[in-house]
């Protein structure tokens, strides 16, 4: 077991979860073990994406009045609003891991911002100087009247933050999905977030403040202050039975920090995933910006699939965990395409796959086990692990089938659609119309256009694409 007295020189995903849960079991937290990304209480969507699933189920199996903190590391698997960021973002993995502790029955604001502090400088000795904190600021948030978190941002201050790095955020408060209990009220309450400063040298301007999407902050940790619930009927919040609150760290984006990163995908597994990829991309793969999106894409892809299957994922298809399958396997083969990966004749899956399966198990295979545990951390949260490449190679074979199908019919209407342009090209709204309906990827789109010198205009495509994507979301949050 690793001492927290010894300061770390070399860390690692699994030393970040070992010594965040040792940290809390020395405070008299309860350490619960992972759910697997598939468990049993979600029905419809995979929305492992947090820990309060094994948390409840503690609460109801234990005798509240005794164990009311509790600790766990849970892998994570986050469709809703990572997708479109997988690649494009430094920072956004569409599989992860979350370390979390969770303390009920009380909010004390002062007591957990000085157990974070300690955590990160005792612990993971990060530079104070470098540390950015961000709370709500109050007002009228999406339709609530909410006062201004100034406990927060006290706390921050007695825990020796500067004055000028404590920044108010009025999305500061999180609000739970009606969805996600029907039963009961959704919960709410203000967040506190902690952003790691990568330089000055990073800022997009004399405004950059953590938040920014230009690179320059890295969030790490997120604290959910959960004290009320929502009252959906007259829109007022009600005081919880049983506030908690809730503290978050992303393991990979935390890696990034300590080992001085660029991007998640220069840690963990991913960098065995790169080195490998670059072994196999064509000479005529896609070029620039885009190949290395492709290549991210492909890689944290193959990841989430590989442990998603393991977990007990079904086949592609259409529906609930069917469709986000889907979704995730026609990336992949999208993106195999656009990187030119090397094919046998007889398979529309590339070899490649095989191989860079294979090294991803024996990356977690090679792992130490964590204390006290016989295997890996990876295999040990994820038994069905070395078993998932054939199964999963079993379902990029059939969907690749189906996929090019799709393809085919898809680029035929193309064709028909240009007869009606005798300038021989497609607008942004027709290329949308072509993803959206014919199930053509956009960005595989535009490499066959380009290819067959057809002119069309990305720009015009991305902003009819955020068009649609708002108009969706105005429509869910009705429907909710």
């Amino acid at each position: 077991m690793l001492t927290l007295s010894t300061k770390l020189q070399t860390f690692s995903a699994e030393t970040i979860e070992e010594v965040f849960l040792e940290f809390f079991h020395r405070r008299g937290y309860v350490i619960l073990p992972g759910s697997p990304l598939l468990d049993e209480s979600i029905e419809m969507s995979f929305v492992m994406s947090a820990g309060l699933v094994q948390i409840e189920r503690a609460l109801k199996g234990t005798n509240r009045l005794l164990q009311r903190r509790f600790g766990l590391v849970q892998s994570c698997f986050r469709h809703f609003d990572m997708l479109e960021s997988v690649g494009y973002s430094d920072l956004h993995l569409s599989f992860f891991r979350m370390a979390g502790m969770f303390n009920f029955g009380h909010i004390d604001k002062r007591s957990r911002i000085a157990e974070i502090e300690g955590l990160l400088s005792d612990v993971f000795h990060l530079v104070p100087d470098s540390l950015w904190a961000t709370y709500s600021s109050g007002g009228e948030v999406q339709g609530y009247s909410i006062d201004a978190d100034l406990q927060t941002r006290q706390g921050w201050l007695d825990v020796g933050f500067q004055s000028d790095h404590i920044i108010p955020l009025q999305d500061n408060f999180w609000k739970q999905s009606p969805l996600v209990d029907p039963l009961h009220p959704p919960k709410t309450g203000p967040i506190s977030e902690v952003f790691w400063d990568r330089g000055a040298h990073l800022a997009c301007g004399p405004g950059c403040l953590p938040g920014c999407p230009c690179g320059r902050f890295v969030e790490f940790l997120n604290t959910l202050f959960i004290g009320w619930e929502r009252d959906m009927a007259t829109h007022q919040l009600r005081p919880l039975n049983d506030p908690f609150v809730e503290i978050v760290i992303g393991v990979e984006r935390l890696l990034m920090v300590l080992q001085g990163a660029n991007s998640v995908y220069e840690v963990e597994s991913l960098p065995l995933l790169f080195s490998t990829l670059k072994e196999f991309v064509g000479k005529e793969a896609i070029c620039g910006f885009e190949r290395e999106r492709q290549m991210r894409l492909f890689a944290d892809h193959l990841r989430a699939l590989l442990f998603l299957v393991a977990d007990g994922a079904p086949p592609p298809g259409r529906g609930g965990r069917a469709r986000i399958m889907r979704r995730l396997v026609r990336n992949l083969l999208t993106a195999q395409k656009l990187l030119g990966l090397p094919f046998e004749s007889n398979s529309l899956v590339s070899p490649a796959i095989s191989i860079l399966l294979d090294r991803l198990v024996y990356f977690y295979r090679a792992e130490s086990p964590l204390p006290g545990q016989v295997k890996p951390r990876m295999i040990a949260a994820h038994p069905e692990l070395p078993h998932a490449p054939a199964k999963l190679l079993g379902y990029l074979d059939a969907e690749a089938t189906l996929f090019e199908q799709t393809l085919q019919r898809g680029l035929r209407r193309m064709e028909r659609m240009l007869l009606y342009h005798p300038e021989h090209c497609l607008s942004g709204q027709e290329m949308l119309e072509l993803e959206i309906s014919d199930g053509v990827p956009g960005v595989y789109l535009g490499s066959i256009l380009e290819q067959q010198s057809i002119g069309y205009s990305w720009a015009e495509y991305q902003s009819a694409r955020r068009c649609w994507q708002e108009s969706n979301v105005r429509i869910e949050t009705s429907l909710a």
